[in-house]
């Protein structure tokens, strides 16, 4: 019977472990792995954003400026002379500077027409609650009557 437990006590310390299932070392490593896999997934991730709101707000600015320039050469001198409007939730404001004194149009046999042609320069900034979108500068060729077309008949009798 000695014999038995002695060859028992033996046997047990011989014996295969086998238990399932992760040692607390093993789940801090693996989440220590993973954790270092990530950081640069996150990093990528913050850089994609950063890329998509520059491209946004790129975006922004040329339709911006684009709805500006339309509007801008559409108005009239006398429009010119305002200096500001709103188009939506945009402020546009603009100076104009008259680049040269304007100079008779010629007509077609070369002799001055009935027209003046100005060339003005128009600066313009665009800015949607007081943050500024975009800012430029369009040229202008406005063109000003000198003369009417038909004259007055009456008055030459």
């Amino acid at each position: 019977m000695a014999n038995t437990l002695a060859s028992s006590a033996r046997s047990d310390s011989h014996a295969v472990r086998t238990d399932s299932g992760f040692s607390t070392l093993e789940a801090i490593v693996a989440i220590g792995i993973l954790g270092i896999a990530l950081v640069p997934l996150y990093g990528f991730q913050v850089t994609l954003s950063d890329g998509v709101g520059a491209i946004e707000r790129k975006f922004a600015s040329e339709q911006a400026s684009t709805l500006t320039r339309a509007y801008l050469s559409g108005l009239q001198p006398a429009g010119l002379a305002t200096g500001a409007a709103k188009l939506g939730k945009m402020d546009i404001s603009w100076t104009f500077d008259e680049r040269q004194p304007g100079r008779p149009a010629l007509a077609g046999s070369g002799l001055p027409g009935r027209f003046k042609v100005n060339r003005v320069e128009v600066a313009y900034n665009v800015s949607i609650s007081g943050r500024t979108l975009t800012t430029g500068r369009l040229e202008r060729l406005f063109w000003t009557e000198t003369s009417p077309f038909f004259t007055d008949m009456s008055q030459d009798q």
